[in-house]
């Protein structure tokens, strides 16, 4: 039991000497070094392609979020929204104005002034988040197609990869 025990400890050190010396010598050869700058090239690129498919799924993830809430703010603010566009005064036809001798005019135009303080905020709020959807919807479209362009990228890269190393072993055979 003793030599197992001292086997255990000082294993890992003698493996990795040996398995050190090992590859070193599989990398002297010139194929074989340009196979394993080739990998470790690919290495890199399939680790930017994940990071940049993280950051999508991340992006995609946000926007259907922010989309999903603002269609239902919209869908809350939909009956007050068509209240204010309802209520805003119409102005008076010049003829009744010029007959009225322009009380008419002025009448439209406190109205206005009242509907401008009180249904312009909902109005302009539903309107700026009806185009806030508009872009938001757009995002999600383009981060969508990005999304599978470097799917794609990265499922391309991993076959590569594949192969640079089937090919690196069968140097090693």
């Amino acid at each position: 039991i003793p030599r197992a025990v001292i086997f255990l400890k000082h294993s890992k050190r003698v493996l990795d000497c040996e398995l050190s010396k090992i590859v070193d010598l599989l990398y002297v050869l010139p194929e074989a070094k340009e196979l394993h700058a080739k990998r470790e090239h690919l290495l890199l690129d399939i680790k930017e392609e994940d990071s940049c498919i993280q950051d999508r799924l991340s992006h995609i993830n946000y926007y259907s979020t922010h989309i999903k809430d603002t269609k239902e703010l919209l869908s809350s603010m939909a009956t007050q929204y068509n209240d204010a566009k309802f209520s805003l005064p119409q102005k008076p036809f010049f003829l009744f104005n010029w007959l009225s001798l322009g009380t008419l005019g002025g009448s439209y135009r406190r109205k206005l002034a009242v509907w401008n303080q009180t249904c312009m905020p909902v109005v302009q709020s539903y309107e700026g988040l009806e185009v806030d959807l508009k872009l938001d919807t757009e995002d999600l479209e383009k981060y969508n197609k990005e999304l599978s362009l470097h799917k794609n990228n990265y499922q391309k890269l991993l076959k590569e990869l594949e192969m640079v190393n089937s090919k690196l072993i069968s140097l090693v055979n």
